[in-house]
């Protein structure tokens, strides 16, 4: 069997968010770090960019051939929201016994908290060390190695002003949600000189308050001209040319930390807000936010660094990595257990795409219905046209016989006027 550190370790890619906590963690490593990058899908693998580090698609071959990895390493979260084929890899890992080491993904993490101590995980997580970003052993926030030094390519509008929300966070009550759109539009009337450009991320479409917000503000477009939804330019670049945001607490607050944007920070009693710097510049309605405003607009750099997450750490991220892989782990029945794993996961994508299909075809059938009662029914419009059109010459020569008689009644009259008139001397 090869050295240990001459086996990789396998970096598992499995959502869009991840593709940027792979870059910063192969920036944070040392550059003899012998690393296999698994994308998920083939959009990952394009999101990526070019990939100059040895990578594969193919969950099947990493577990086949797992004896060439010291550990894997995941920002796969907890199980309920794990992917099939990071579940599997988790599984097939510890059979083998290999090292599975979780990477925190998010500034608020389900299952995690600043009192989780790094390097041990809550049951419902499937890998088996942690490496967090805070607390008293955390290594910082992972993707500030991804700014670069020297001056920035963004030209600021001191005229625009972000808008960063957090609807799909399960801690934001639905009143917190309509209390920090209430503020934000009222500010947007306050100030016409502003542009606030509001960026929800893909989840904020899908959760139903943010829909609902979302339709609202959009309603108001005709009246509040600088209140902007953006919907398809890339965050960093809405939020860099703005001169500040207004905020709730998400994992972008940290990117807006790292590109000292100014933040107005919406209020909550999360215990990673309520323990930091920032509690005396935060607002929790319209009435609040207003009075820090001019604050907030003439003094911004007292609005910077609220949460006050330290960068990475790349010497203790090194030395967390190194720990966690080289963790014992008692083996199962090895690779008959692996292979298990896998004729799962084939039996897993088998049943979703049956579903897939089913679902496809009861759409189709759905649309089929649909199209099938609107010829219906523009058949029996048709018909009534046709029964229509047949009664129009009818009509027309009813209409022209009365205009005949009309024609007939007129001249008879003027005729016999005129007669009247000549005989008896009557004009």
């Amino acid at each position: 069997m090869d050295a240990p550190n001459s086996r990789k370790l396998l970096i598992s890619i499995g959502r869009e968010r991840d593709v940027s906590l792979a870059q910063a963690l192969l920036l944070g490593l040392d550059a003899n770090s012998q690393v296999m990058l698994l994308f998920l899908s083939e959009e990952l693998l394009h999101s990526f960019g070019d990939v100059a580090t040895p990578h594969t698609l193919d969950v099947r071959a990493c577990v086949v051939h797992a004896s060439l990895f010291r550990a894997l390493i995941s920002f796969a979260g907890p199980t309920t929201s794990c992917s099939a084929e990071d579940l599997v890899l988790f599984r097939a890992f510890d059979a083998l016994g290999l090292p599975t080491i979780e990477i925190q993904h998010a500034l608020v993490q389900e299952g995690l908290s600043l009192a989780t101590p790094a390097g041990a995980l809550p049951p419902h997580y499937a890998a088996r060390s942690l490496i967090s970003w805070s607390g008293p052993d955390g290594i910082g926030y992972l993707k500030s190695v991804l700014v670069k030094d020297g001056p920035s390519p963004w030209v600021v509008r001191s005229d625009h002003v972000a808008v960063v929300s957090a609807f799909e966070a399960h801690f934001f009550s639905e009143r917190d949600k309509f209390s920090f759109a209430i503020a934000v539009t009222r500010l947007a009337a306050n100030h016409p000189d502003i542009t606030f450009v509001w960026r929800p991320r893909r989840e904020e479409w899908e959760d139903p308050t943010g829909q609902r917000v979302f339709a609202l503000v959009a309603g108001y477009r005709p009246v509040l001209g600088n209140l902007v939804l953006e919907e398809n330019e890339p965050f960093e670049h809405v939020v860099r040319r703005c001169s500040g945001a207004i905020a709730m607490l998400t994992t972008q607050v940290l990117d807006l930390e790292l590109w000292e944007v100014p933040i107005l920070l919406y209020a909550t009693e999360h215990p990673l807000q309520t323990s930091s710097a920032g509690a005396g510049r935060t607002f929790d309605n319209y009435s609040q936010a207003e009075a820090l405003w001019a604050a907030f607009r003439s003094h911004p750099s007292a609005f910077r660094n609220p949460l006050g997450v330290p960068s990475l750490d790349q010497a203790r991220l090194r030395q967390w990595i190194e720990r966690a892989a080289s963790v014992t782990v008692p083996a199962a029945d090895r690779m008959a257990v692996a292979l298990d794993q896998l004729a799962w996961l084939d039996e897993r994508r088998a049943q979703n795409t049956h579903l897939e299909a089913s679902t496809a075809v009861s759409d189709l059938q759905g649309r089929l219905d649909k199209l099938e009662k609107s010829v219906a029914r523009l058949g029996t419009d048709l018909r009534r046209a046709s029964g229509s059109l047949a009664k129009i010459p009818a009509r027309l020569d009813r209409v022209l016989q009365r205009v005949g008689q009309l024609q007939r009644s007129t001249l008879a009259y003027k005729t016999k006027k005129l007669i009247s008139g000549r005989v008896f001397g009557k004009p």
